[in-house]
C-alpha cells in the first residue's frame, strides 16, 4: 500500500461512483497533505472499501460505522456540510 499523498488524492478522486468522487476528491485535496502517517493509512484503508459502503456511511446517520473510520467520516461530513 502507498500512503503517498498524491496517490491517495488520485484514488479519492477516481472512485467507482461520481458521487464519491465529488465528496472524497475535494476532501482529499484539502486535507491529505496535512494528515499524519497514521491518518493516511486509515484513509487508504477506507478507500479500499466498497463504494456503496463509503457513500452510505457518509450520507446516513443511522448506519453503524466501523470504529476506525468514525473520525474520518465525521471530518468528511463536516467539510462537505452533510
Amino acid at each position: 500500500m502507498s500512503t503517498h499523498p498524491k496517490a491517495l488524492l488520485y484514488r479519492a478522486s477516481h472512485r467507482g461512483t461520481k458521487e464519491n468522487d465529488l465528496i472524497l476528491g475535494p476532501f482529499a485535496e484539502k486535507y491529505v497533505h496535512e494528515m499524519s502517517d497514521q491518518e493516511r493509512e486509515i484513509f487508504e484503508e477506507f478507500l479500499e472499501c466498497a463504494d456503496e459502503d463509503i457513500y452510505y456511511w457518509i450520507r446516513c446517520d443511522h448506519l453503524e460505522i466501523p470504529e476506525k473510520y468514525r473520525s474520518l467520516i465525521k471530518g468528511i461530513r463536516q467539510d462537505t456540510h452533510l
